[in-house]
């Protein structure tokens, strides 16, 4: 054969098929896909949004606070992780029309009156619109009246004594420079109740996943769940879980924390650790009608703390327990 024609014949060989390149294009899909799941939005579009805000885009800001367990932190010289809650204080304050959620285990076993009026103050002052309600919270709520009106959620533990709702319909203000509009987002709360009712990690997975599907069947629109259990239960649970899509999910347990937003059954989830340290940040973006999640951690001890709010509010805190006596 020829040489010219050898040549031919190699770069024939060197040549791709149209499926070849098609497998390649799919698969491309597939991992951009992948990753905009991973980040909490659907499309690499709406991902360039918050690079390059469009004129219709509206956002608004859900701050998640959990196991707090009671402190204060008095503030002396604000340094190291002193005065962390005067610190989420003025954080949250800074974000106009924002609202927060704490996911439990705020409580302590020896926390006094005081305390407790500090707490009922804080949270005033970080508009909180949802607390999950765990057994541990429960039985330390019921020692002090403080903290017996603040807005608890749960929805799978069952107890008698404070007023609880199973779940909380909250409206987030989302806004841009020229306009804004209120949103709706249902709130569901799941705690774990292993330690308390004497269930193994089978029956609790299996009790959250009744009250879940109960739950969840009947509400419209996007729901958040607050999960205050391992990140190993979560897993069982979605799994498992065949009811209305949840829109996002918020762990809090110990000093868990995820270093990104993940998912489970095509559900993102992320954990925020434990303590005043860190705390989550949802922001809620609604563009052409679609809304659109995007989760990210804060590091709270690069804020400023002002020593003068938490000496204040430890004496309002002391002056309103003296008054109520």
């Amino acid at each position: 054969m020829p040489t010219g024609t050898k040549t031919i014949c190699k770069q024939k060989l060197k040549r791709k098929s149209p499926t070849f390149f098609l497998l390649v294009f799919l698969f491309g899909l597939t991992q951009l896909a992948f990753f905009c799941n991973e980040i909490g939005f659907v499309s690499i579009v709406e991902k360039k949004l918050l690079i390059r805000p469009a004129s219709n885009l509206l956002s608004g800001d859900i701050f998640f606070t959990g196991n707090l367990r009671g402190v204060i932190n008095e503030c002396i010289d604000c340094q190291g992780n002193k005065g962390l809650l005067p610190k989420i204080s003025n954080l949250i304050r800074s974000y106009e029309d924002s609202i927060s959620i704490d996911l439990g285990a705020f409580t302590s076993y020896n926390g006094n009156n005081i305390v407790a009026a500090f707490y009922n103050n804080f949270f005033d002052r970080i508009r909180v619109s949802a607390i999950n309600l765990t057994k541990r919270d429960f039985e330390n709520i019921l020692k002090h009246e403080e903290l017996k009106s603040l807005p608890y959620v749960s929805s799978n533990i069952k107890e008698e004594g404070i007023d609880y709702i199973k779940s909380k319909k909250i409206e987030l203000i989302v806004k841009n420079r020229n306009e804004s509009k209120k949103v709706q987002l249902n709130i569901v709360c799941l705690t774990d109740d292993s330690k308390y009712y004497k269930t193994n990690r089978h029956v609790e997975v299996e009790n959250q996943l009744i009250s879940l599907n109960k739950i969840g069947y009947p509400l419209k629109g996007k729901v958040i769940l607050l999960y205050y259990d391992s990140e190993f239960n979560l897993r069982k649970l979605l799994e498992r879980y065949k009811g209305p899509l949840i829109s996002f999910v918020i762990g809090c347990y110990r000093n868990s924390r995820t270093n990104k937003v993940k998912s489970i059954s095509g559900i993102p989830y992320a954990y925020i650790g434990g303590g005043s340290n860190n705390i989550g940040h949802l922001k809620v973006l609604i563009y052409r009608g679609k809304t659109l999640f995007k989760f990210d951690w804060i590091d709270i001890n690069s804020f400023y703390c002002d020593d003068f709010y938490i000496t204040n509010q430890m004496e309002f805190a002391r002056k309103r327990i003296q008054e109520s006596r």
